[in-house]
């Protein structure tokens, strides 16, 4: 179920990746891979610390660690990487003993989901009480009679 995305990134040239999109809704579901070159040569990663770092749509930062598998740096965003509805941009850090690289930014989209969003609000108000786990079975009832699937 995940969206995963696959870019790459050259130290030395641009290069043109589409635009990736979340939904506001999306849980653990906000992942990428980066392939990094320089000048169109892989460039070995394995043991450098990473660093992903964002401007959120309000203007803050975020930033996480992310991994490197196989080669290539995997991230897969936490909360508080796509908690706004709007445009963010990033950049990676790439960091081996003593030299630090910066990579070209990368951009990603959330997108609000109003239906969800009013769904999620009208349980909230109307039933406080009921504990977080039915509230997904919830959603789903609610859709299914509010469509009129029963």
């Amino acid at each position: 179920m995940n969206k995963q995305y696959n870019l790459k990134l050259d130290l030395q040239f641009r290069c043109n990746n589409s635009i990736m999109t979340f939904n506001e809704f999306d849980n653990n579901t906000s992942d990428f891979f980066m392939r990094i070159t320089n000048g169109g040569k892989l460039v070995d990663i394995e043991k450098a610390i990473v660093v992903l770092a964002t401007i959120k749509p309000s203007g803050k930062v975020a930033s996480q660690f992310v991994e490197v598998k196989n080669g290539l740096v995997y991230a897969d965003l936490k909360s508080s990487m796509i908690d706004e509805i709007g445009s963010y941009t990033a950049k990676a850090m790439l960091i081996s003993e003593d030299e630090r690289v910066v990579t070209d930014s990368v951009s990603y989209e959330v997108e609000e989901d109003k239906i969800f969003s009013l769904l999620n609000n009208q349980i909230n108000t109307e039933n406080n009480c009921l504990f977080p786990l039915t509230k997904p079975l919830l959603i789903a009832i609610i859709i299914i009679v509010n469509i009129g699937f029963l």
